[in-house]
């Protein structure tokens, strides 16, 4: 239109709607008292200049100030969503533009669909009908300033306007507004909306009259009939229409409270040719076209119904189980269903097809079970639409387990931002590993996953020490960031090392006691280098994952991987512009996925997501949407500094899964865990073997073998560098360890040669390090050196000549030993209790026979529920959550030695809890149903939006 607006001018206006709204009531406001001007322009207000731009399209798209006039008020919220108000031009209708984030894109609400939508409470749902609109998904069409209204078969002019839970129809003959929704109004739409026979909705969704035989369900009435819609019985979750002759005498005979009941069928054409519908008690027809008569059931007896397997009573510790039995009855069975009801499911039953073979009269489907107590309530129906019900309980508790969550590794070379060498991250990872292999009280956890920047960029030397360092681990992988860069700062590969280097796939899932554990590639930096950004997000998830994830079982508990967070403490800042946050009620976006962030989270509530696992931020954080928790674990090697009184330790997160229910918050910072270190610099090669001979070291293949139990080999893999360091980690310490050093020299490397042997010695609360420097090195050298947890001799044995005999003994350079720091936690005290939000007071120390009392990040406070609360001697802080805390300080020497001391402390909850105050739109997909006669049985997944 000509007075489409491309800047945000508006003129002034005396008029105006003010919407006030909060989260606990909505209160309009109209006043026509003439006041001073005041201008606002479109889309002022809005969070950035995308909305803005949304704000702009559809005011555009509507006809701009012709039909909206200028709007009275700046971008503000309603509801829980952003809206902007708009008085309506001369002739026209005022309204609200609305944004919706879950489609990234502004609508026009106005007239009389604006004044019903705001008396049915928004998008939120009212105490009388029972059910949410949501944010609108089109404006209302036909356009008013361009396009004629819209005509229904039975002549009346209707306008409409689609939301997310169902329509508003607007009849323009009768100014009346109706809504219609979630499955009545899936079979108008399957039927033709108002164009087929049943015409346009007269009346809102309500309550229909019970059956005769106990049935529930809604009904609304249309210009040519009605659709119902069953609660219960044997057709819940199912709509059937009825129109026309059939229709009037259905009406006649009391519809569902008489004794025909509910419908079970739509108007078909029977073998005689003539229009019938089905009820529960009969059936409508006509023999002549004209007559129209009602036949009740001769037969009133339900088919002949066993559930054989399982039985009833039966315990099992999987979330599926099969469930098998026969159904017969004179007249054929019609349909059948399994209904799962349980505490553990968001909606009150769960459906599922249940195949029946008409030759075997057996039927048999898979469903899902929530953990505790499921009743199963098995139905079939006969020809005659006779139901019978079979129920039986199983009881579901699968065994409890627990895995480990490892992230950012960043195996590489030192730099500006991460000055560790490269042995000194493998040194944290395998310590972390060793760890976790090591806890206690047994069993120790079935997995690891780990997620993403396994390396600083994609050289295959790191990605081979990775997978060295995990050789024996059963380990689950998902890529970073880092993984496909082609050097430190820059690049992109796709993956193309990764994929050759890790042989595994980016996007997967697999099935473990009950879980469905989904891994997923969350992308490359995203607008990294174009705008600068050194809190990068990634790109985030693409439509193939999200239709993989989406053809899922819907009940099946899932825990999710991957490298980039879903939400974060704040939104993006940097770049130009940053990305866009169309879901703030969620929480930030900064370092997060930039793709399809909103649209997954609503993934995870609908789809049963207990558990997002990320990395990428170095951190340790916690968010909850509904029954979702996502969850950030700090890097297994990079410590972090958030502020002056906060310090993030390397470490890795232990899940729980206790009946059935997620503990995600043991979260470990690694420590020294005894070992046995030997590390060699020279042209040669290093070997370790144990009191039974298995060999850890190169093979003479010059590949890696790693025969000792709890060994790690981290050494030379590009020949080009013959002085690069190879390091044999040994974690069995009760062990008799032999290193041998076998000479490597070449052609281009001959005369004078020389090697230097570091070995440490590793326990709980000291370091012992033994030097052999400048040991000579010939051709033919082959030198040992015995040693274990208790040696206090460290004489290696050298021949030089290869005759295996001991041409010479060299001692150590020097021997150094260091000794832990002591940890003292003076307040709390251990079991010691406390209100949430109440200040708990912390004092510690930490003293060390070397550097003597430690300070600041030397000493690091973790809560097992929390992570990191505090770091130094002492802090205070409110916000520790409620739940049976375990309370770590651990302090660190200048060696990087450890120790630890642990309290039980206590948060209680108040009597009453709040709720959450986000609010959370459940777009319930809209289901129909339909029925094959020849017996393959289709029964929905879900219930009416109601």
């Amino acid at each position: 239109p000509s007075d489409a607006i491309n800047s945000t001018d508006a003129s002034e206006q005396e008029t105006f709607i003010d919407v006030f709204v909060n989260d606990a009531d909505a209160t309009r406001d109209v006043d026509f008292t003439p006041v001073e001007p005041i201008t606002y322009s479109v889309g002022e207000g809005a969070p950035d200049l995308a909305t803005k731009n949304h704000f702009i399209d559809a005011y555009n798209r509507n006809g701009g100030a012709t039909v909206l006039g200028s709007p009275t008020t700046a971008v503000h919220k309603a509801w829980g969503y952003l809206v902007q108000d708009f008085p309506g031009a001369s002739g026209y209708a005022g309204g609200i533009i609305m944004y919706n984030p879950y489609k990234n894109y502004a609508y026009y609400i106005h007239g009389a669909i604006w004044e019903r939508y705001y008396n049915l409470g928004g998008p939120r749902a009212t105490t009388d009908i029972e059910f949410e609109l949501g944010p609108p998904i089109s404006d209302i069409e036909p356009y008013i300033h361009t396009q004629p209204t819209e005509v229904s078969s039975h002549g009346t002019q209707f306008r409409y306007q689609n939301f997310e839970g169902g329509a508003l129809e607007h009849n323009v003959d009768t100014g009346e507004v109706f809504e219609v929704h979630g499955a009545i109004f899936a079979k108008w739409r399957e039927l033709g909306y108002a164009d087929d026979e049943l015409g346009l909705v007269t009346s809102d969704e309500r309550e229909a009259a019970p059956s005769p035989i106990g049935t529930e369900g809604r009904v609304s009435d249309f210009e040519g009939g009605h659709i119902h819609w069953h609660r219960t019985g044997g057709h819940a979750g199912k709509s059937y229409e009825t129109h026309g002759a059939i229709d009037a005498v259905y009406c006649s005979e009391g519809g569902s409270g008489g004794d025909l009941g509910f419908p079970v069928s739509d108007e078909y054409v029977n073998p005689s040719g003539y229009p019938q519908s089905d009820f529960e008690g009969g059936y409508i027809t006509t023999t002549d076209g004209v007559n129209y008569y009602v036949y009740m059931n001769d037969d009133t007896e339900g088919p002949i119904l066993e559930i054989t397997s399982p039985e009833d009573g039966f315990h099992t510790d999987e979330y599926r189980i099969d469930i098998s039995g026969t159904a017969s009855d004179d007249s054929g069975i019609l349909y059948g269903k399994v209904v799962i009801a349980s505490s553990g499911f968001d909606n009150s039953d769960d459906r599922r097809t249940a195949k029946w073979d008409p030759e075997t009269d057996k039927w048999e489907t898979n469903i899902p079970l929530a953990h505790g107590d499921n009743v199963i309530r098995v139905f079939a129906v006969d020809n005659k639409h006779n139901p019978t019900e079979k129920t039986i309980t199983v009881y579901c508790n699968p065994p409890d387990f627990s895995f480990a969550h490892i992230t950012d590794a960043h195996f590489g070379e030192p730099h500006l931002k991460n000055p560790l060498k490269m042995k000194e991250r493998v040194d944290r990872t395998t310590n972390a590993i060793t760890q976790i292999k090591d806890i206690k009280p047994k069993p120790q956890p079935d997995f690891v996953l780990v997620t993403g920047d396994l390396v600083d960029c994609n050289k295959e030397e790191y990605f081979s020490k990775f997978n060295d360092v995990f050789r024996d681990v059963t380990y689950y992988v998902v890529p970073g960031n880092h993984d496909r860069r082609t050097s430190l700062l820059s690049g992109n590969d796709h993956l193309e090392k990764y994929e050759k280097c890790i042989q595994s796939s980016t996007n997967f899932n697999f099935y473990h006691k009950g879980y469905n554990f989904i891994g997923l590639d969350s992308g490359a930096d995203y607008d990294h280098w174009t705008n600068p950004d050194f809190t990068p997000e990634g790109s985030g998830l693409e439509e193939f994952q999200l239709t993989k994830l989406e053809s899922f079982d819907k009940t099946t508990p899932k825990i999710i991987f991957m490298h980039h967070p879903v939400i974060n403490g704040v939104n993006d800042g940097s770049g130009s512009p940053p990305v866009n946050n169309i879901c703030t009620e969620h929480g930030g976006n900064d370092e997060c996925i930039a793709s399809n962030r909103c649209r997954f989270i609503e993934y995870c509530t609908d789809y049963n997501v207990q558990l997002v696992l990320t990395g990428h931020t170095h951190k340790s954080y916690c968010a909850q949407v509904s029954n979702t928790r996502f969850i950030q674990t700090p890097s297994v090697t990079i410590d972090k500094n958030e502020g002056e009184d906060k310090k993030i330790n390397h470490g890795y997160r232990i899940i729980d899964i206790k009946s059935g229910e997620v503990y995600p918050y043991r979260y470990t910072p690694t420590g020294a865990h005894s070992n046995v270190k030997g590390e060699l610099e020279c042209p040669a090669h290093l070997h370790a073997y144990d009191s039974q001979g298995r060999h850890t070291g190169l093979n003479a293949s010059g590949g890696v073998e790693t025969g000792i139990p709890d060994s790690f080999y981290i050494g030379r893999y590009n020949y080009s560098d013959p002085n690069e360091t190879e390091t044999i980690l040994l974690y069995n310490t009760t062990e008799e360890y032999r290193f041998e050093i076998v000479a490597n020299l070449t052609e281009e490397i001959t005369g004078n040669e020389s090697f230097n042997f570091t070995v440490e010695q590793q326990t709980d609360d000291t370091r012992t390090t033994i030097a052999h420097l400048s040991v000579p090195l010939t051709e033919n050298t082959t030198a040992t050196l015995p040693i274990n947890l208790t040696t206090t001799a460290y004489t290696m044995e050298i021949d030089h000549d290869g005759d295996g005999a001991t041409d010479e003994t060299e001692d150590p350079d020097f021997t150094v030993t260091n000794y832990a720091p002591t940890a003292s936690i003076i307040t709390p005290e251990t079991g010691s209790i406390y209100n949430v939000s109440e200040p708990v007071e912390f004092n510690g120390t930490g003293r060390d026979p070397e550097d003597g009392i430690l300070t600041n990040f030397s000493l690091v406070w973790y809560s097992d529920i929390n992570g990191v609360i505090g770091a130094g001697e002492r802090f205070s802080t409110k916000n520790l959550s409620a739940g049976a805390h375990r309370i770590t300080l651990m302090v660190n020497d200048s060696t990087g030695l450890t120790s630890t001391q642990h309290i039980a402390l206590t948060i209680t909850e108040p009597t009453t809890i709040p709720a959450p105050a986000w609010y959370l739109h459940d777009d319930s997909t809209m289901y129909r149903t339909t029925t094959n006669p020849t017996g393959n049985l289709t029964i929905e997944s879900g219930s009416s939006n109601l």
